[in-house]
């Protein structure tokens, strides 16, 4: 199979004559269908002479886009119209997945609440989502994977991550990392900052107690 993230590709097939002194290549034909959802497009006939150069298109690459697969299939005609034997191609049509929401719920904590809760949201229209994955960079440090990535499926999907940084003072960032089924990487979206803030408020100093009478005359 062919892979590709452009809209155009070209297929190049070898058509023979048979063995009738008579009987000539007339032209070739291709048509595109797609497998996952049963939609074919029109048969395009090409004139052929021994090589036969099939450019998938525009017109047949959106037909197949958010089914992640397709299949070309081509065959030869001779000038008393006999058929050839197909011949198959297969190519899919995939966009990287995309993250369309990822929020945290707070950007300070402090020691009575440390834990953070992130929201995302991600779709791939193509291939379906695979997994995605919460990142974290201490301030200083390297980036880590926090936990165990969450499984998915399907096109859209949508879910919360939690984590409870600890070191007073320090400031942490956060990506999410989102793969499909045909293992592309979705454009990362931004950055998240948050700042812990364990160091507990101290106590105000007491004021004296008021002297003299304040009662009305």
């Amino acid at each position: 199979g062919v892979q590709w993230l452009s809209k155009v590709a070209s297929f190049s097939l070898i058509a023979q004559n048979d063995s009738y002194e008579h009987s000539q290549l007339s032209k070739c034909y291709y048509y595109v269908d797609d497998i996952n959802r049963g939609k074919k497009s029109p048969i395009t006939d090409r004139p052929c002479n021994g090589v036969f150069t099939i450019t998938v298109g525009n017109k047949d690459t959106d037909m197949c886009q958010g089914s992640g697969a397709c299949n070309v299939y081509a065959f030869s005609k001779d000038n008393v119209n006999n058929d050839s034997e197909y011949a198959l191609l297969s190519f899919s049509f995939d966009t990287p997945p995309a993250v369309t929401r990822f929020i945290a719920d707070r950007n300070i904590v402090n020691v009575a609440n440390s834990i953070v809760v992130f929201s995302w949201e991600a779709e791939d229209i193509g291939a379906g989502l695979k997994q995605v994955e919460l990142w974290r960079k201490r301030a200083g440090g390297a980036w880590e994977r926090v936990g165990q990535p969450k499984l998915l499926s399907g096109a859209l999907s949508a879910g919360v991550f939690t984590d409870s940084p600890k070191d007073n003072g320090v400031n942490y960032e956060y990506g999410l990392h989102v793969l499909d089924n045909l293992e592309k990487l979705g454009q990362e979206p931004a950055i998240l900052a948050v700042y812990v803030d364990t160091q507990a408020p101290t106590d105000p100093p007491l004021c004296d107690s008021p002297s003299g009478d304040y009662s009305g005359s």
